[in-house]
């Protein structure tokens, strides 16, 4: 969140895990959003068919499951990239 709040310029992107310590993912994502609400968020986990993570989130939440490879994590941060931000045209 300090990062964030010191950075000026755009955040193309969040890759968080679900579960962390201190402050989930979604959590840090719906707190970033508040203050930047077209970032971008990728989320990692190894519970997240156990989590719910559609509360307040949107757009709906993108998410890896662990173990994920190489390979998978960069095209999904690819996509994600590559996607208009809500409210751009298409």
């Amino acid at each position: 969140l300090a990062l964030a709040a010191a950075r000026a310029g755009t955040i193309d992107l969040l890759l968080t895990d679900v579960v962390m310590p201190n402050m989930s993912g979604p959590a840090l994502a719906g707190a970033l959003r508040a203050r930047r609400p077209d970032l971008k968020v990728l989320f990692v986990s190894g519970y997240a068919d156990e989590l719910d993570l559609d509360r307040g989130l949107r757009p709906r939440p993108t998410v890896l499951h662990k173990p994920v490879t190489r390979s998978t994590l960069v095209r999904r941060v690819a996509a994600l990239l590559e996607r208009p931000e809500a409210g751009a045209p298409a």
